[in-house]
């Protein structure tokens, strides 16, 4: 095993992670697609969560 390290998150980074982790790239995509006649009538969505090992907490959580 070899030990990594990944450096903080710098200038927008953060608020572009939250926005795709956040769903807020998945709304604009279900708010964009029905006008391209890409969805169902009536379709639903599913939002998952990944909660990852404990070994990646640090990355994913905090």
């Amino acid at each position: 095993m070899r030990a990594v390290s990944i450096p903080a998150a710098e200038g927008d980074d953060v608020q572009q992670t939250v926005a795709v982790m956040g769903g807020h790239a998945c709304a604009r995509w279900i708010d964009h697609l029905p006008g391209q006649e890409q969805l169902a009538e009536g379709f639903t969505t599913t939002a998952l969560s990944y909660i990852g090992a404990p070994i990646t907490e640090r990355v994913y959580r905090q």
